[in-house]
């Protein structure tokens, strides 16, 4: 069984990441930013399943039942989760969203620098408010992060 998994690992492997003409892109996103901010999104895992993970200024976000949702930009992915778990019912939901620009690696084994930002989105719960009923109010914090992308291979044996 373990070999059956590394073959499929190893097909999956290069059928999923073929190279670009324009050179192998990455599939691993680290980022930090200050006040103890650090996001980490990797587009699949050992599950083929792609994970997501915030701190950020120095609170972790529990990251293991989010939804991660990504959108095609002219700018790159937008990739966001929301957090509901974290919220009490009558609270604000909260998203998070990294701009992850198109890069590629040079080549196989190497590292792209880049910078991006990282957006936190309170949305008020407006039957909660201290005016029931008002308007929702959306509040954005942006913070810069300084990012390094990679291409990894998940192998078992």
């Amino acid at each position: 069984m373990k070999t059956f998994l590394s073959v499929l690992v190893v097909l999956f492997g290069t059928t999923a990441f073929a190279d670009d003409a324009r050179g192998p892109q990455p599939n691993n996103f680290v980022c930090e930013g200050a006040g103890k901010t650090s996001v980490s999104y990797s587009t699949t895992s050992l599950f083929g399943k792609p994970e997501f993970s915030v701190t950020f200024r120095g609170e972790e976000v529990a990251t293991s039942e989010l939804e991660i949702k990504t959108t095609n930009t002219g700018i790159g992915t937008l990739v966001q989760v929301s957090d509901f778990h974290m919220v009490p019912l009558d609270g604000n939901e909260v998203r998070y969203n990294l701009v992850v620009p198109t890069v590629y690696l040079a080549s196989q084994g190497t590292a792209e620098k880049f910078e991006s930002v990282l957006v936190r989105t309170s949305v008020t719960n407006p039957f909660f408010r201290p005016t029931p009923g008002a308007a929702v109010v959306e509040n954005n914090e942006f913070v810069t992060v300084q990012c390094q992308a990679e291409r990894v291979f998940f192998l078992t044996r």
